[in-house]
């Protein structure tokens, strides 16, 4: 599958997902492919979590953009990929749309464990999430541009989608 849409996943889309969709923005150089966040519960638009807003702007990234979205049907196109920012936010999702492309973000980098939220936390715990959300975006920029510039879809039979 030839994927031309991802979207980063969380619960409500005021911290993971848009940390992640700026990071990879930011720093992806591979294929084209139209990158946004969406939350599962977002039903209207709220502001950006101040302290992601802070860390991201600590690093030299500047919000593509800072309100909430919620992830519509429609949007579930058959080259949309969906990465959700840990299992739980997967699960969910999965369950709601079983046909849809869905990985974790650790998945995704090719590593086991699930992203730490810093949600109620300080700072400190903001910054940890931004260095953890960095590395992944790091490794699956790489994997997605492999799969994007293959001929053949690299997700087959890797169990990818199968976590």
């Amino acid at each position: 599958m030839k994927y031309d849409r991802l979207f980063f996943l969380c619960q409500d889309n005021t911290n993971l997902s848009l940390m992640a969709e700026n990071l990879f923005i930011a720093t992806y150089t591979g294929p084209p492919i139209n990158v946004t966040s969406r939350g599962l519960i977002a039903p209207y638009s709220a502001p950006c979590n101040p302290k992601t807003e802070l860390i991201l702007e600590k690093h030299g990234i500047s919000m593509v953009r800072s309100v909430t979205t919620q992830l519509r049907e429609e949007e579930l196109t058959p080259g949309a990929l969906v990465v959700a920012m840990d299992k739980a936010v997967r699960d969910r999702f999965h369950s709601r749309h079983p046909h849809a492309a869905v990985c974790t973000l650790a998945a995704l980098a090719g590593e086991e464990r699930d992203l730490t939220d810093p949600y109620g936390g300080n700072l400190m715990d903001y910054e940890r999430c931004f260095q953890e959300i960095s590395r992944m975006i790091k490794k699956a920029a790489i994997r997605l541009t492999e799969a994007l510039e293959s001929a053949d879809d690299i997700w087959s039979g890797t169990g990818l989608f199968e976590e």
